[in-house]
């Protein structure tokens, strides 16, 4: 299990209005339930996947931008 830190704990109990261990030891429902409450709003979970939504990964690794040390040393060398 991971450790968050405590800065971060503050930060997520100031947004959240909910003490951590609170938050921690919440069912999905209560949890539905909170946000329901404090946002106004009925939660809806989307039956299908949109796909501008979906994650892509790394971004650079997608656009063919990560170089590997063998290319940085190709370009030095060009650049010499």
């Amino acid at each position: 299990m991971q450790k968050i830190k405590s800065r971060t704990k503050r930060n997520i109990e100031h947004s959240i209005g909910l003490p951590m261990s609170k938050i921690t030891n919440m069912s999905i429902e209560e949890e539905i339930e909170y946000i329901e409450k404090k946002s106004g709003k009925k939660v809806v979970f989307q039956k299908t996947k949109d796909s501008r939504k979906m994650s892509r990964g790394n971004v650079l690794l997608s656009l063919g931008r990560i170089m590997t040390i063998n290319d940085v040393n190709k370009k030095l060398d060009k650049i010499k």
